[in-house]
């Protein structure tokens, strides 16, 4: 079976309605869309795109950097899943996700809640 457009249509319009999407912008430029959700234990984020032109120039690495930031300021772990052949799976890893499960084509991953040290006197 190939490719069905109505099928697809279908899986991202309920995608669509069960959690919060955010478009991602610089200025007034769009640069791509998020969902971030705070769940009973952790955060869910997910549905993480970029427009080509601009990925690989650190912007994806900045927001996500500042997605965990809340996360920690709410002591909880982030979970997400990504397909396996996505290369984003090096900017989880960096930023400590571990893998957690996976299906066929889903590697499931989660970061667990970053560990505040207390200061030291020095």
């Amino acid at each position: 079976m190939g490719w069905d457009d109505n099928f697809q249509r279908d899986v991202h319009d309920s995608r669509y309605r069960e959690k919060p999407f955010y478009m991602v912008r610089r200025g007034e430029k769009r640069l791509g869309t998020l969902s971030f959700q705070v769940l009973a234990g952790h955060i869910q984020f997910g549905e993480f795109y970029l427009f080509p032109i601009f990925q690989r120039e650190g912007t994806g690495a900045k927001i996500l950097a500042h997605c965990l930031k809340l996360a920690d300021s709410l002591a909880l772990s982030v979970r997400l899943e990504h397909l396996h052949w996505n290369p984003v799976r090096s900017l989880y890893k960096r930023h400590g996700f571990v893998d957690v499960g996976g299906s066929d084509i889903h590697c499931f991953m989660e970061r667990p809640v970053a560990v505040k040290r207390p200061a030291t006197d020095g």
